[in-house]
C-alpha cells in the first residue's frame, strides 16, 4: 500500500494531496462500541451525529470484548449485527471507512472469518493502539500483561519492542484484508518515530491541548512538532492525522465557544502552524484530515448548555458545526459563532456551486482562497466578485480556507468552507 502514496503528490481524487479531497479524514473515535451495537437507537444516534458533523470515519472500540462476551463475530449469526452497522454507516450516512482498534494483532484474529462470511462488507482500517510511551500504562498494565511473560524490560524500551513487533502483525494483516495500517501516537524517540513511520500507511498524532492557540498565539500544531519529522526519518512518505480531544480535561470546554473545524484550521493556517514549516521533511508528509477522540465526549459537549445556561438549538448546533443552512434566504442577525463578528458571512457552507458572502455593507477588495496545506489555490478581486458570490463548481471536494480583504481594514481572518459534490 506505501508504494501508492507517491502518486499522491498531484491532485489525487481518492487522498488528501495536496487538497483535502473526498476521501480526506474527518474522523471520530467511537468509544463504548459494546453498548451502541445491536441497540437501533443508539446506532441511529451514532450515525446521525457522525452525518450532522460531516465525520466520514468511524474509529470503533471494543470489538476484541464484543467479539468475546457479546456476538461471535467470526460466526455469521453473530456477525451479521456489525456486517449490519457497516453496511448501513457507508450506504445511507455518509461513511467513507470503518476502522476497528486492538491493542495487539491478535484482537482482529476474527476479521478473517467474517472477511469470508460478509465479502460485501469492508473493515478499511486496523489500528494499533498501544502507548508504549506512557509510564503509567506500563506500571499499570502492560508489564504484567505482556511485558513481563516475554521477558522484556517493564520500560518504555520494552514496551516499544512489543508493540512494534505486534505492529509488524497488523501491517501484514491488514494488508491480507486490502485495509490500512494505522496506529495512534503520543510521545516517540526520533528513531522510534521512523520505525513507526516505515510500517504505517497513516498514524494519528495527538494534539491533545485544552485550546487551539497557545498564550503567544502559536498554532497547536506546536505542540510537540518534532514528532511528524521523526515519523519521516525513514525517508517513506507518510500520511499524518492530527488528533484532537473533546474531554473535560483538553478542548471539550473549548468546544462549547469555537466551532469544531478550528482547531484543524488553526493546526494547518495558525501563526507558526503546519503551513509556516519548512525543511525537506514537510515533503514527505500528507495531513489526511482530522480526528476527534471521542463520540461520547463530542456528543456531551456538543449537546449540553452554553454558559449563561441555554441549551443549544438545533439551528445553533448546525450553524456552528456544519456552517450555515442550506436555504435561499438568510437571517438578518449577525451569526455569533463567526470567529470576528465584523467579517464577511460566507453560505451556503457545505457549498455546492456557488459561495456567498455577506459583507454587512462594506467592499470586499479582495478574497483568497487557500488550500489546507497553506498553498494558495486561487484568488478573486473586487471586480470579480459580481454580486458577492463565488463560482465553486468547478473546485474540487473538500476544505478551502477563504481569507476576504476589506476596503477599510487589512483581513477578515481566515474561516473554513466544504466545498461538496452531489
Amino acid at each position: 500500500m506505501k508504494s501508492v502514496i507517491n502518486l499522491l503528490l498531484g491532485l489525487s481524487a481518492l487522498l488528501f494531496s495536496p487538497f483535502l479531497s473526498a476521501q480526506s479524514i474527518r474522523g471520530v473515535h467511537v468509544d463504548d462500541f459494546r453498548n451502541i451495537l445491536g441497540y437501533p437507537d443508539r446506532e441511529r444516534e451514532l450515525l446521525t451525529f457522525a452525518e450532522d458533523l460531516d465525520f466520514n470515519y468511524l474509529l470503533l472500540y471494543n470489538l476484541g470484548f464484543i467479539n468475546r462476551d457479546v456476538y461471535d463475530l467470526s460466526d455469521p449469526a453473530g456477525g451479521s449485527t456489525l456486517a449490519s452497522f457497516i453496511r448501513r454507516a457507508k450506504q445511507e450516512y455518509g461513511i467513507e471507512q470503518i476502522g476497528i482498534v486492538g491493542e495487539k494483532a491478535s484482537s482482529f484474529d476474527w476479521t478473517v472469518a467474517f472477511r469470508h462470511n460478509f465479502p460485501d462488507v469492508h473493515i478499511d482500517v486496523y489500528h494499533l493502539e498501544f502507548e508504549f510511551w506512557n509510564p503509567n500504562m506500563i506500571e499499570r498494565y502492560y508489564c504484567s500483561t505482556y511485558l513481563e511473560e516475554r521477558e522484556l524490560e517493564c520500560s518504555v524500551d520494552g514496551a516499544f519492542e512489543y508493540y512494534q513487533g505486534e505492529l509488524e502483525k497488523v501491517r501484514w494483516m491488514a494488508d491480507a484484508a486490502d485495509a490500512e495500517c494505522e496506529t495512534y501516537l503520543g510521545n516517540t524517540t526520533y528513531e522510534q518515530g521512523a520505525i513507526i513511520g516505515a510500517i504505517c500507511d497513516r498514524v494519528l498524532v495527538h494534539f491533545y491541548r485544552k485550546s487551539d492557540l497557545y498564550n503567544n498565539g502559536n498554532s497547536i500544531y506546536q505542540y510537540k512538532p518534532e514528532r511528524l519529522e521523526a515519523l519521516v526519518a525513514s525517508g517513506q512518505p507518510l500520511r499524518v492525522v492530527p488528533l484532537f480531544s473533546g474531554r473535560k480535561k483538553f478542548m471539550g470546554p473549548w468546544l462549547l465557544e469555537n466551532p469544531l473545524e478550528q482547531a484543524f484550521s488553526t493546526f494547518l493556517m495558525g501563526q507558526n502552524g503546519f503551513a509556516e514549516q519548512e525543511g525537506a521533511w514537510k515533503d514527505l508528509v500528507t495531513i489526511e484530515g482530522y480526528h476527534w477522540h471521542r463520540y461520547s465526549d463530542l456528543n456531551h459537549y456538543l449537546n449540553s448548555t452554553k454558559p449563561g445556561g441555554d441549551i443549544l438549538t438545533e439551528q445553533f448546533f448546525y450553524r456552528r458545526h456544519r456552517g450555515v443552512a442550506e436555504t435561499s434566504t438568510r437571517s438578518s442577525e449577525p451569526d455569533p459563532f463567526v470567529e470576528d463578528p465584523s467579517a464577511p458571512q460566507l453560505f451556503p457552507n457545505p457549498a455546492y456551486n456557488e459561495l456567498q458572502l455577506d459583507a454587512q455593507g462594506r467592499e470586499i477588495v479582495r478574497v483568497e482562497i487557500y488550500l489546507p496545506n497553506g498553498e494558495l489555490y486561487d484568488f478573486v478581486e473586487a471586480e470579480q466578485l459580481g454580486q458577492q458570490r463565488i463560482d465553486v463548481s468547478q473546485w474540487p471536494e473538500g476544505l478551502f480556507l477563504i481569507k476576504t480583504y476589506l476596503r477599510e481594514a487589512d483581513s477578515s481572518g481566515v474561516q473554513p468552507v466544504f466545498v461538496r459534490r452531489e
